[in-house]
């Protein structure tokens, strides 16, 4: 591993957002892609525009911070192989997934694909750090929701970023 490498950490689902502000706010380089969404209010009519986490239960933290990453509020494990080293992504991967970010792919406020899939459907992530992973569709709708093999929690994704398998 380099130390511009990125380790996978999976934390509790929602803290996302705020396990990274938490490590930037003691300088360990971390990441996740933020996806701007509607969402109904409860309370009265109209809709809100929210921002959440792109990958819900991951963040993404450079080697270097890895110690102090563990103590993160709702840190559960980190991703690793079936040989049981942690999955690094590589600098590129992160700045792949930056670029995607900046140019909106990840923004379902903004954004409407015209690729379908059905919950159930097997489908094979294509870039990032889960290329190559295959799932199965749990939610789709306007957000799209994948079980990966083999990981915990479900990711939601972008539909140009999974292909059916």
């Amino acid at each position: 591993m380099k130390e511009t490498d990125w380790l996978v950490v999976v934390v509790e689902t929602g803290t996302e957002l705020d396990g990274v502000d938490w490590l930037r706010r003691r300088r360990v380089p971390a990441y996740t892609p933020r996806v701007r969404d509607r969402q109904r209010r409860a309370h009265r009519k109209g809709v809100d525009v929210v921002e959440r986490a792109a990958f819900a239960g991951y963040l993404f933290v450079r080697v270097s911070g890895s110690g102090t990453a563990r103590k993160v509020p709702g840190f559960r494990r980190w991703v690793q192989c079936d040989d049981g080293k942690p999955l690094v992504a590589s600098n590129a991967d992160i700045q792949h997934i930056i670029d995607r970010e900046v140019e909106g792919e990840f923004d379902a406020a903004d954004h409407f694909t015209s690729v379908k899939f059905q919950v159930g459907e097997r489908v094979i992530v294509t870039t990032g750090p889960f290329a190559g992973l295959g799932g199965t569709v749990a939610v789709a709708g306007q957000s799209l929701t994948v079980d990966l093999d083999g990981m915990i929690h479900p990711v939601r994704a972008s539909r140009h970023a999974l292909t059916r398998s």
